[in-house]
């Protein structure tokens, strides 16, 4: 069915029909129309445009736009160019869609340091991200985690195997790095560490010298 319905939406693209032909002719969406013109390798016709043409497509473009669609899908359903959407855009005062937006990549130490606060007693407390359950981050188009970054700087050097915190230490997001041992110290110094405060799991230090040990 499937099969049938695209081969006779192809044949409307290559006749020349428009979307709006399209649409109305064999009751399907724009999706549909957008996924036959990329898998048949179908382009858009060049021809001269009338003035109402024209104008029905910007006024389809600017709709399109309100409704957060990416300039790819108004191109193909359009025929205007990249130039031409986001001149439509600026002159209807369009906002950018958030999940089209290119995050701002953060330095790792900007980013450790806006998700940590100083407590009393040396503490360094972990303000996890929004939606994390872990003491990972992300930073500069990576992800780090905060405990083993903050063990780095105080020590100088990566932590070698899990981290547990110190006895002394009874913070749960607390993640000074001279309240945390590593295996090294933990078998130096017999393991006298909490068998709960390991939690959770680490995951390896992301680099073998930490961008926060500079700092």
């Amino acid at each position: 069915m499937t099969s049938k319905r695209d081969s006779k939406i192809a044949a409307m693209l290559r006749a020349g029909a428009t979307y709006d032909e399209v649409r109305r002719q064999l009751k399907v969406g724009n999706t549909a129309i957008i996924r036959v013109r990329y898998s048949y390798t179908i382009t858009s016709p060049r021809a001269k445009r009338s003035a109402d043409d024209l104008a029905r497509a910007e006024a389809q473009a600017v709709g399109m736009l309100r409704a957060g669609a990416t300039h790819a899908s108004i191109r193909a359903a359009t025929g205007l160019n990249s130039n031409k959407i986001a001149e439509l855009r600026r002159e209807n005062r369009i906002p950018i869609p958030l999940k089209n937006r290119k995050p701002r990549l953060v330095a790792v130490d900007e980013a450790f340091r806006s998700y940590t606060r100083s407590g009393t007693d040396g503490h360094v407390l972990w303000i996890k991200p929004a939606g994390s359950r872990t003491f990972d981050f992300k930073a500069s188009g990576g992800r780090y985690n905060a405990r083993r970054l903050a063990f780095e700087q105080h020590h100088g050097r990566p932590p070698e195997g899990r981290l547990r915190r110190t006895p002394d230490c009874a913070i749960p997001n607390c993640i000074a790095g001279a309240h945390h041992a590593d295996n090294r110290i933990s078998d130096r110094h017999g393991s006298p560490y909490e068998p709960g405060s390991d939690r959770p799991t680490l995951t390896s230090c992301p680099s073998p010298t930490s961008p926060l040990a500079a700092s």
